[in-house]
């Protein structure tokens, strides 16, 4: 693919990106100015027209030479007369004729006189909310106008007039209005609120600094999009939930795991870091539940909270986290000692232990890399969590010693698109590997395996 053909692929990638991100706005704001202009249209009182026409011909001779002469004539005089339609003269007399309480002016507005190009045809239009009224203010009108015309058109008074008008048809009263036209002003008001709501999400979208769609965090960071994890607060919450009834929830992580394991089956990935860029993110429990379909598919798996600021694995697994990692890396235990497991069946686990003052330097330590080595010869399987990226170095560190980091991103808009690509841009900066991002907490269909329970109808609660 050529750069020109590669930079329009990407712009209308975003623009679709825009269309999906923001396709609530868009609708709700195309709902509501088809709605509005629906309201203004329903209580917009209807308009009847009815209207006449009029040939006009003029009194030459029987010769063609005449009659050639006679027919030009006739269309270019028909084209003076459309302003007479309306002269004051004419309305003054249709106003006292009909009893009309309103000025020439007003009138003149509901009046409309015009001619088709190459005719002696005039046409005389009256628009009124009474189809009857209508037709009465057009008739009278043109019965009017003639009048002045011929009064015009006289040389002398006992001359005949070089103009005839013939009223070819008188106008009647017609029931359907030709105004509000409903369905052209619905077709109308969609268009607009289609476009104005396409403005608006355009708008939000340059405004908004906040990742909310998965794809769009896989194109920040530059890095495969792994897994959407749904919105599951319950399945995020059960640690047991990859043993519990099947869900979306724990598809998805199935999901995951999977990717991981044959993602490269030249350079598999056995031990990995998982954090994001900020607290609040997910992390953690992507960890813990990994760690479980891990160990479902018949992998020795060690789960390690490496997090030695704010640790929250011992918390949620509800283990004892006074003896752990820096137990172990201090020498005041072994790691058989200090490990524990997750429940009857699951993963091994290695809390914290007690928080040092120094956790980069501890974490940076020979002691470290290797404990590390040391236990990669022990378990098919490794999962660091760590604090997050974008408030310490100790994510990097631990990169060095594992085969990559996995990035956990909320699609709900809590991660701030610059943040994102900062942290995810300093992490690889420093020879990290990006193993992917998982996509968290997202909606409908941003889910991976959501639409299978739609259709078969598992619970997913």
């Amino acid at each position: 693919m050529n750069p020109q053909t590669e930079s329009k692929t990407m712009q209308l990638n975003s623009v679709l990106e825009v269309f999906r991100g923001r396709w609530l706005i868009i609708s709700i704001t195309a709902v509501i100015l088809t709605g509005i202009v629906a309201a203004a249209t329903f209580l917009t009182t209807p308009q009847y027209e009815s209207h006449t026409e009029v040939f006009v011909s003029v009194n030459s001779g029987n010769d063609v030479t005449s009659l050639s002469q006679g027919g030009d004539f006739s269309t270019n005089r028909v084209k003076s007369y459309i302003a007479l339609v309306t002269s004051r003269p004419v309305l003054t007399e249709v106003i006292d004729e009909l009893n009309l309480r309103e000025s020439p002016e007003n009138l003149a507005e509901r009046i409309h006189a015009e001619t088709e190009p190459e005719t002696v045809l005039l046409t005389v239009s009256a628009l009124d909310a009474d189809p009857e009224a209508a037709a009465e203010i057009a008739n009278s009108a043109t019965r009017h106008f003639m009048t002045l015309v011929e009064r015009l058109e006289r040389p002398g008074s006992s001359e005949s007039p070089l103009v005839t008008l013939s009223l070819v048809q008188t106008a009647s009263p017609f029931d359907t209005p030709v105004s509000p036209d409903i369905v052209r002003n619905l077709i109308f008001g969609l268009i607009a609120g289609l476009v104005v709501g396409t403005i608006v999400g355009f708008v939000r979208n340059s405004t908004d600094t906040r990742v909310r769609d998965p794809q769009e965090a896989s194109r920040i960071t530059g890095a495969p999009l792994l897994v959407r994890l749904p919105e599951d607060a319950k399945s995020a919450a059960n640690t047991q939930a990859m043993n519990s009834a099947p869900t979306a929830f724990a598809e998805a992580v199935r999901l995951l795991r999977a990717r991981l394991r044959f993602a490269d089956v030249d350079d598999p990935v056995t031990t990995l870091v998982v954090t994001a860029v900020s607290s609040g993110e997910g992390k953690s429990s992507v960890a813990i539940h990994l760690a479980s379909a891990m160990t479902e598919s018949g992998l020795k798996v060690l789960l390690i909270d490496a997090d030695l600021r704010r640790p929250v694995i011992a918390d949620k697994l509800g283990l004892e986290p006074i003896v752990g990692l820096t137990s172990v890396l201090t020498h005041q235990t072994t790691l058989p000692e200090a490990l524990q497991r997750s429940g009857p069946g699951g993963y091994d686990v290695l809390t914290t232990g007690m928080l040092p003052p120094n956790p980069s330097e501890l974490l940076e330590s020979a002691t470290m890399r290797s404990f590390v080595t040391e236990i990669r010869k022990s378990y098919d399987f490794i999962i660091i969590d760590s604090p997050p990226a974008g408030a310490t170095a100790d994510p990097a560190i631990l990169g060095a010693l594992t085969d990559g980091f996995l990035f956990v991103v909320r699609a709900d808009g809590k991660t701030s698109r610059d943040a994102l690509q900062r942290v995810h841009h300093q992490l690889t900066g420093v020879g990290m590997r990006s193993l992917g991002v998982v996509a968290n907490r997202c909606h409908g269909e941003d889910v991976d395996a959501n639409e299978y329970y739609r259709h078969v109808g598992v619970d997913q609660s």
